[in-house]
């Protein structure tokens, strides 16, 4: 748990018909967070449901998502390959769901 970055909190919202109407403080959004893609800047956000409303009617909350996805290549392990008596073996034993089919 003591890995766990603090959450930094944008907005909060108040439920308003089908949709949640927020107020997004954009100088809370630290400039680590912002990135450009096409010319446009852009920051990852989450919104969660409150368990009650607060005070002041808000319902939801925004924070920023910090998750950075571990890039590092992992090996994905493989099965060794089939012997050719294993193979043979599978070959005889597996049948074709098409041969079960009674049309």
């Amino acid at each position: 748990m003591s890995d766990e970055k603090p959450k930094i909190y944008i907005a909060n919202g108040k439920k308003a018909g089908y949709g949640v109407n927020f107020s997004i403080c954009l100088t809370k959004i630290p400039a680590e967070h912002i990135y450009q893609f096409e010319g446009k800047d852009y920051v990852n956000v989450t919104t969660h449901e409150r368990q009650e409303p607060d005070q002041y009617g808000k319902s939801h909350y925004m924070i920023i998502n910090t998750f950075k996805p571990d890039n590092s290549k992992k090996e994905i392990p493989t099965a060794p390959p089939l012997t050719q008596q294993e193979a043979k073996h599978e070959a005889e034993t597996n049948t074709s769901p098409a041969d079960d089919l009674p049309f």
